[in-house]
Parts: structure tokens; C-alpha cells; sequence
């Protein structure tokens, strides 16, 4: 019988090849998709694939929990040697710090790990409704957060307030500071005082958020500030140092490329930092903030685990722990996005695509595209995302012909640009 380290091998490049014994001559993926899940990062990937040997290997022994305790260091040498992907967990101290650098907060900021970012959004619902009576929104939302955050309203007979700025944005009807000034002057019409909005919608678009938040302190009273960074952790810069907003809620399988979702709080504003940490400490003890992971992790940093406590999924904390040493160790790396997106839209455009992305000052790393073929229009969004997979092109797509490529940190290749040459070219 073969080792456990014999039935694969991991490159020092952005691949894991398992080896099936049987050779297929594949195109390389080209994959532009983070909509759902970002390609797992290199890093990632070894703890992943390592952490699974030693699940195999050793269980829920002692050693793992020294290991996750205390770190890599903690176990026997016998066992680190056969295991280097784990080399990088040191604790959940030490992933909060990680975290907390990407996201560019104070030092001594608070960074709260959960199962699903929509705990944490559960948690921020609650935290706005207390102190808030009437929340602004856009319709750049994303629908699920929206719902929970109008569910929350609704039970304390709070009003919630939706700004539609998405199709004029499209149009580029709306500049950065047109935007500013329209969802300023709403907040103060209807007498609103807390805040809901994404960094970056699913869509793409980059909302100017500092820019509003100052904006509405000079005219009203904003109690609370709730950002959703779901589409712009590790894709634009949060500068969260600078205390614009109360709690940001993010993920790391999207653009961080853990793969595997975990989800992150970040708050620290000296006004607000002791209401969220007393609130979410009281709420998880009377269980109305319910996620295993959460106070899993808390015990971890703490030094102890309860010995009754719910069984919870590590492989999470592991991934997004290698995902961001692989993310910081890439911060200074130079960024191809903006050549990669002049590519990508002259190309469309001369096969007759139609660019879909705002004004340069609301872009990010996402770029639409819409389909010139009436054909196209008129199929699911599965089929027209299936076309694109079958010539190597990992993306998403939505209907009338929609497709939303996000753009890569390297330069496309001269393979990767005749991919898509082809791609946005086929009929079939």
C-alpha cells in the first residue's frame, strides 16, 4: 500500500495536482470567478490537504488539541516533519492578527471569527436596531443580508429605508460624488440614523463609503455604521484604521481564497467597541447569537476548550490562517488588474460585448460584460456560464446575457487572452 504522501504532490506554484494515474491533456483553467468561491490559495491549499492527512492519521487526540491550542510547534517533531502545510498555525491569536493586518484596522482592534458571515450579520442586525430607528440602505445590498437586517427592523417596529442607485450607476448616470451627495441628502429627508452598505456589491461597483459616512456626520446623527466588506476583503482597501464605521462583517473564501467560508467581524471604534464586545458576549450566552465556531475560537484564544461543547469544523480557521500568510506575503506584489481590465474590455468591445462597469470611480476588480447575440439574452445563466467553463473560463453569469469576470492580480497571459478571445467569440 502506498504512504499517505505518495498519492500526491504539491507544487511551489498556485497548483495541487492529484495524481489519478490517468493523464488527461486539460487546458489550464483560466478562473475569473469569485462570486462563489475564490481559487484556493497555494497555502491554503497544503493545510488543507495536510490537515486532512492528520485528521486521518491522529483524530481528535491530544495532539490536535495542543496543536490548535498552541500551534505547529507543540507537536512532536516526528509529526511535524510529515505535516509542513500546518507550519503556519500558531493560534487563533495569530489568525486574528493576520486578519486584522489585511484589513488594514488599528492594532488593537476586535476580530470575531464565526461559521458563516451571516451569524455576523445576525449579530450587526441587532447591534444596529438597539441604538438606530430608521436604517439606510441601497438596493446594492445583498438580498440575504437584506432581509435579515428588515427582520430585525420589523421586530422592534424600526423603519428601514432603501436608496436605488444600482441602475444609474450602470448607466454611468452617477459619479462618486453624485452618489455621495443623493444618499446624503436621503438619510437627512426621511430622518434616518444608522447606515447599511457594501464596500463592493456583487455587481462590482465600489461605493465611496468614507466619503458618504463623513459626509452624513457634517449634516445629521449617524449612530451606527454596518459595512459588508463580503466582495472587498483583500480585494480594495478597507482602511478601517481610520474608525469611519462601527462593525464590518467579511469572508475569507471569496477573495481571500481560503475556499472554505469562515466568517469575520471587525470592529474597534472607540464610541461603539465596548457596546458590540458587552452585546456579543451577552447575546452568545443567552443564545441568540448561535455559532459554534465563534465561541469555539474564543475558548481556543482563552487557553481552554469546554469539554461538552459543540463539535465544530476547523478545517475553516486552517485555510483562512494560510490564505492570509499567503496574502500578506503577495501585499507587495505588483497589481495587473488595471492592465488586465483594459484587455478584457477592448477585447469585448471589438467583438461587440457591451462594458456594464460605473464610472471610474466607483470600479473595483469585477467587470460585466453583456452578451451582443439576442441568443445569448434568451438563455439560463447556468448555460451561458457552461459555455465559457467549456473553454476554460471559470466565471459567473446572470440573465440577458450577463457575465461577471473578476479580474486577476497577474497579467493575462498570451494563452489566458486567447481563451477569452475565443470564448467571447463562440456562437455554440
Amino acid at each position: 500500500m502506498p504512504s499517505p504522501t505518495e498519492n500526491y504532490w504539491i507544487s511551489s506554484t498556485d497548483q495541487v495536482t492529484i495524481k489519478s494515474g490517468v493523464d488527461e491533456a486539460m487546458p489550464e483553467l483560466l478562473y475569473l470567478d469569485t462570486a462563489r468561491l475564490g481559487l484556493m490559495s497555494p497555502q491554503a491549499c497544503r493545510a488543507s490537504v495536510d490537515f486532512a492527512r492528520f485528521s486521518s492519521e491522529y483524530g481528535a487526540t491530544l495532539y490536535l488539541t495542543d496543536f490548535l491550542k498552541d500551534g505547529f510547534a507543540s507537536l512532536p517533531s516526528t509529526i511535524r516533519d510529515g505535516y509542513c502545510g500546518l507550519e503556519d498555525w500558531r493560534g487563533v491569536s495569530t489568525l486574528r492578527q493576520s486578519l486584522r493586518v489585511l484589513s488594514d484596522s488599528q492594532c488593537d482592534s476586535n476580530v470575531l471569527i464565526a461559521s458563516r458571515a451571516a451569524s455576523l450579520m445576525k449579530l450587526a442586525a441587532r447591534l444596529l436596531v438597539r441604538p438606530c430607528h430608521n436604517i439606510l440602505v441601497t438596493d446594492l445590498s445583498w438580498p440575504a443580508y437584506d432581509r435579515i437586517l428588515r427582520r430585525a427592523a420589523n421586530n422592534r417596529g424600526y423603519k428601514v429605508t432603501n436608496v436605488r442607485i444600482r441602475r444609474d450607476i450602470l448607466k454611468r448616470q452617477l459619479t462618486a460624488d453624485e452618489l455621495t451627495d443623493k444618499i446624503a441628502a436621503q438619510f437627512v429627508r426621511d430622518v434616518c440614523d444608522g447606515l447599511f452598505l457594501p464596500l463592493v456589491d456583487n455587481l462590482g461597483v465600489q461605493l465611496p463609503v468614507r466619503r458618504i459616512v463623513d459626509r452624513i456626520r457634517k449634516e445629521a446623527e449617524l449612530r451606527f455604521v454596518v459595512l459588508d466588506a463580503a466582495q472587498a476583503y483583500n480585494h480594495v482597501p478597507l482602511a478601517l484604521a481610520s474608525n469611519y464605521c462601527d462593525f464590518v462583517i467579511a469572508g475569507c473564501h471569496k477573495w481571500l481564497r481560503a475556499f472554505t467560508p469562515m466568517g469575520v467581524g471587525f470592529f474597534g471604534h472607540p464610541a461603539t467597541a465596548d457596546y458590540i464586545r458587552d452585546s456579543t458576549q451577552r447575546w452568545t450566552q443567552q443564545g441568540a447569537i448561535d455559532d459554534p465556531l465563534m465561541r469555539f475560537a474564543d475558548e481556543l484564544d482563552g487557553g481552554a476548550c469546554q469539554r461538552f461543547g459543540e463539535t465544530v469544523s476547523l478545517s475553516p480557521m486552517l485555510t483562512s490562517n494560510a490564505a492570509a500568510i499567503d496574502a500578506l506575503r503577495n501585499r507587495k506584489a505588483t497589481d495587473a488588474a488595471t492592465d488586465n481590465e483594459l484587455i478584457l474590455t477592448s477585447m469585448a468591445a471589438s467583438l461587440g460585448w457591451r462594458v456594464r462597469t460605473p464610472c471610474d470611480d466607483l470600479r473595483s476588480r469585477i467587470v460585466l460584460l453583456q452578451s451582443p447575440r439576442d441568443s445569448d439574452r434568451h438563455v439560463s445563466p447556468e448555460m451561458l456560464r457552461r459555455r465559457f467553463l467549456n473553454r476554460s473560463i471559470a466565471l459567473s453569469a446572470y440573465a440577458r446575457g450577463i457575465v461577471r469576470v473578476s479580474l486577476p492580480s497577474r497579467p493575462f497571459s498570451v494563452d489566458d487572452c486567447a481563451a477569452l478571445q475565443t470564448a467571447l467569440s463562440s456562437t455554440a
